[in-house]
């Protein structure tokens, strides 16, 4: 999939370096070794602002700006720019971890409705959970040889006791890898590392046909 991109972009962590993360012809270059989250977070401000509630269009300070996932974490949406919207801590918060689609019926429900869509929207999700892990909108996701996959160096000591508990609830992986369109990691170490643990021969993966990764020399 393409996310979204500015026409230019130079990310710096501080003034005093050089950028590294920029765009190149339509392609969001990225030096290895960055938080990715991080450069999705500083892009999503770029192009959508920080002062306005994308929705409830309310203006708000910006050291009280919030980003949300459109598509919830909980049903493995991704931390990337087309799927963030900065948004009020009100509104955040209500959301939740419903869809556009759910979160716009539950506006329009009385309170005593809203309790009850919330009960079908978790026993909804536990269902998606148990049958898939996790679901995407169609033409984010696709499976992938996992031994295509470059993590790169990978820290000493990851934890991957979260995603072995949901595996071990769920019997499937909690969301899919994000990598660039070379198959270098992006996000998601540890469920790659625990499904290479158990030796998982496909893995379901999100790759940024316009985002790549430089690797560092050496």
């Amino acid at each position: 999939m393409f996310i979204d991109l500015p026409d230019s972009y130079c990310y710096n962590v501080s003034k005093n370096e050089r950028s590294i993360a920029r765009i190149k012809e339509s392609v969001l270059v990225v030096n290895e070794g960055i938080s990715f989250n991080d450069l999705m977070y500083a892009l999503t401000y770029r192009m959508k602002g920080k002062r306005y509630c994308k929705y409830c269009g309310q203006y708000i300070p910006k050291e009280k700006i919030t980003l949300d996932h459109i598509w919830p974490r909980d049903l493995g949406g991704p931390t990337i720019t087309t799927n963030l919207n900065p948004s009020c801590c009100k509104c955040n918060s209500d959301k939740a971890n419903m869809t556009m689609e759910e979160y716009m019926l539950y506006q329009g429900m009385s309170k005593p409705d809203k309790t009850n869509f919330i009960r079908d929207i978790y026993l909804k999700h536990e269902k998606i959970k148990h049958e898939t892990g996790f679901i995407l909108p169609i033409g984010w996701g696709e499976m992938i040889p996992i031994k295509e996959v470059n993590s790169g160096r990978i820290p000493k000591n990851v934890n991957i006791e979260l995603v072995e508990q949901f595996y071990k609830v769920y019997r499937n992986l909690r969301k899919p890898i994000v990598v660039d369109r070379n198959g270098f990691l992006l996000d998601g170490l540890r469920v790659f590392l625990f499904a290479r643990k158990i030796q998982i021969r496909h893995i379901p993966a999100i790759i940024l046909d316009n985002v790549e990764v430089v690797r560092k020399k050496g």
